[in-house]
């Protein structure tokens, strides 16, 4: 690896990519970009590049990789920011360069980088100076980084984003199937459900594209989502029975797996909850928000 190599960010213009841009820029490092309107296209952008990063659409990610590996050199460094490492990682694995997935476990704000943010870091063909190397340019700007091998990635997303993402999909289409009166449940509602309510919302207010592509393209979504339905239809059953004792039990069960993480996962929701307890929900924030949207 270079001392001060030329990063080029394929969809970069994007707010995966861009947000990454900055962080390079910040390093020091010269920065190309190209996507889908810019004078520089990709196979320029690669030829002209040490460490190539691709920013594209999770879904298109391993047909685009595969198309541009002809292009690449033994010398450079592959990344990737898809929500998936182990397509991605194996496409780049085609050419003859280094390889590294990173995953940002988060959707970059405006002014705020990626300080105290988590990064998944994949490594697949790369020496370690290579890996300290980057690893260093995230850790200085304030990342958290978290190395695992891809599969390992994969079947943690499963959960932490198949499986809560699938849940907050449901919440909204039951709500939209009982045709709820949003605004008469927002008026008294109680803070966990404003809680809730606003991370459903948050998913529905993105691309449904990624949502689509983390359901349907990571293998280890599956199994995951089978024993949810088992759960719900256990659960279901409990309920139509009418037997708290064996409510208990299974609520008392789970409280146990779950050990000293409640206890932290209580403090850490009473410290939301009282945000919301200083800003109450009004009306008239409908009609703030219709107007600030217009």
């Amino acid at each position: 690896m270079k001392i001060n190599p030329v990063v080029g960010i394929i969809g970069g213009k994007g707010l995966i990519g861009s947000c990454f841009a900055d962080v390079f820029h910040k390093a020091g490092l010269t920065v190309l970009l190209s996507d889908l309107h810019t004078k520089l296209k990709n196979r320029e952008l690669i030829e002209r590049s040490d460490i190539v990063a691709f920013s594209v659409p999770l879904h298109q990610t391993p047909a685009i990789i595969k198309k541009l590996m002809p292009h690449t050199r033994k010398e450079q460094l592959l990344i990737d920011f898809a929500s998936i490492k182990t397509p991605a990682i194996k496409a780049m694995l085609r050419s003859k360069a280094s390889v590294i997935g990173l995953h940002p476990m988060f959707r970059p704000t405006k002014n705020l980088g990626i300080k105290n943010q988590t990064i998944v870091m994949c490594p697949a063909r790369a020496p370690t100076e290579t890996q300290k190397f980057l690893k260093n340019i995230l850790t200085r700007a304030g990342a958290i980084v978290t190395t695992m091998n891809a599969s390992k990635h994969d079947e943690l997303m499963a959960v932490v984003q198949a499986l809560t993402h699938f849940r907050a999909i449901v919440f909204g289409n039951t709500l939209r199937k009982l045709r709820v009166n949003i605004r008469e449940t927002l008026s008294c509602m109680s803070p966990v459900y404003r809680l809730e309510f606003d991370l459903m919302g948050r998913i529905f207010a993105q691309d449904p594209l990624l949502y689509a592509a983390i359901q349907l393209h990571n293998p280890k979504a599956k199994r995951v989502l089978k024993i949810l339905e088992e759960e719900t239809r256990r659960l279901n059953e409990l309920i139509e029975q009418g037997s708290m004792k064996k409510f208990i039990k299974m609520f008392s069960k789970t409280g146990k797996f779950l050990g000293r993480h409640k206890e932290k996962s209580l403090a850490e929701s009473n410290f939301l909850l009282q945000f919301f307890a200083k800003r109450p929900y009004t009306a008239s924030d409908d009609k703030n928000f219709r107007h600030k949207s217009r």
